[in-house]
């Protein structure tokens, strides 16, 4: 017999949920398939069935568990299986206390504070429960459920991340206009020539990430005793929001990866965010982030720095803006505003200027864009 038990799948929640099963009590498992599906407040992932064998399911689908816990069984054939459920049946004499939930030291003693009754615990119908469980039965009886509304694993997770920000990161904010002509040019060009199409977040990304061995300590993550880890790759993270969640995955190696390409994988992460598939290693390693916030009439987004990351960028929407020429004649130009918060410990405002104006001119110039896009496929 096989246990299937749940692995650490981050350092952040303190519970999962058990999402899916992906085969019946009783079917056949292959070794090396995907036997079930967890949810993190970030991410979904398989647990994989090292050996083969017949499943038994030991938890419900959408009962919450942690790393572990124990959530099914692989016995090798269907005799050892039967054989398992007889004893299991034969021990559960009526009125055994193994009947009662097993309930943790959080959970017990939030419990007895609170005067909760057992028997609404028992309701729950849950083999374990969790400080969360009986937070939860607290937050019905005291507010009813009219106007009142829970925030979703994924929110709460967010909130976190921010909420560690703001506490432990003194960041300032900077911000440049980005003339957009030389941007959207190149894109018409590409986009004639029949080749991988992209906007302007894919440019920015690739041009932020090449500009990582001239500004390192912008990609680097702070660590304790005042130093910092300075990558040697640049993995670059970018908001996705389908309407399901905020997420940040990462662009991983975008200093070797065109703007085509970039492209590519921001759809791949998109449609999965909206599917609610993206997995914990899609959003890890990032050593700088962007929020995108390019929706027409936002003219500037103040972003949140992630830690251990030390700054974040905002790409905000494109604006025309009117202009005196040289020769005196008013003219029009597409403009954008590139933001950056920065975590004031490790960046100055010297330097954080710097690296905007270097990402701006990078962004303005068609020659490099143009060298940045002539491997496009």
């Amino acid at each position: 017999m096989t246990e299937i038990v749940v692995p650490k799948l981050n350092n952040n929640d303190a519970s999962y949920v058990l999402v899916e099963w992906m085969f019946e009590d009783g079917q056949q498992v292959p070794a090396g398939a995907a036997v079930a599906l967890v949810e993190t407040a970030k991410a979904v992932e398989e647990l994989v069935a090292e050996k083969g064998g017949v499943l038994h399911r030991v938890r419900r689908a959408g009962e919450e568990c942690t790393d572990g816990d124990l959530v099914g069984h692989l016995f090798s054939d269907a005799a050892e299986r039967d054989r398992f459920l007889a004893d299991a049946e034969r021990s559960a004499l009526p009125g055994d206390a193994s009947a009662d939930p097993v309930i943790t030291e959080p959970a017990r003693a939030l419990i007895e504070r609170h005067g909760v009754d057992l028997d609404r615990v028992r309701a729950l119908g849950k083999r374990t429960i969790r400080r969360s469980d009986v937070e939860a039965l607290l937050a019905g009886a005291g507010a009813g459920d009219e106007g009142v509304r829970r925030l979703s694993r994924n929110q709460v997770a967010i909130a976190d991340v921010v909420s560690a920000s703001h506490r432990e990161i003194p960041a300032a904010f900077a911000a440049m206009k980005v003339d957009a002509r030389a941007a959207l040019h190149v894109r018409r060009d590409v986009l004639a020539s029949g080749r991988a199409g992209f906007d302007i977040l894919e440019l920015v990304i690739a041009a932020v990430a090449r500009l990582r061995a001239d500004f390192p300590v912008c990609f680097a993550s702070l660590l304790e005793g005042h130093t910092l880890a300075v990558p040697e790759r640049a993995h670059v993270g970018v908001t996705v929001d389908t309407g399901n969640g905020l997420f940040v995955p990462v662009v991983h190696d975008a200093d070797r990866k065109t703007p085509g390409e970039i492209a590519g994988i921001l759809s791949d992460y998109r449609r999965r965010a909206g599917r609610g598939t993206l997995r914990e290693q899609d959003m890890a390693d990032g050593n700088i982030s962007v929020s995108v916030t390019a929706y027409a009439d936002v003219v500037l987004s103040v972003p949140v720095v992630l830690p251990p990351q030390v700054c974040m960028l905002s790409l905000c929407g494109i604006e025309h803006e009117l202009r005196r020429e040289r020769g005196g004649e008013i003219g029009q130009r597409p403009v954008f505003t590139l933001g950056m918060s920065y975590d004031h410990r490790v960046i100055n405002g010297r330097d954080a200027v710097l690296f905007l104006r270097a990402v701006k001119g990078f962004l303005e110039s068609s020659q490099r864009l143009a060298e940045l896009v002539g491997g496009e496929d």
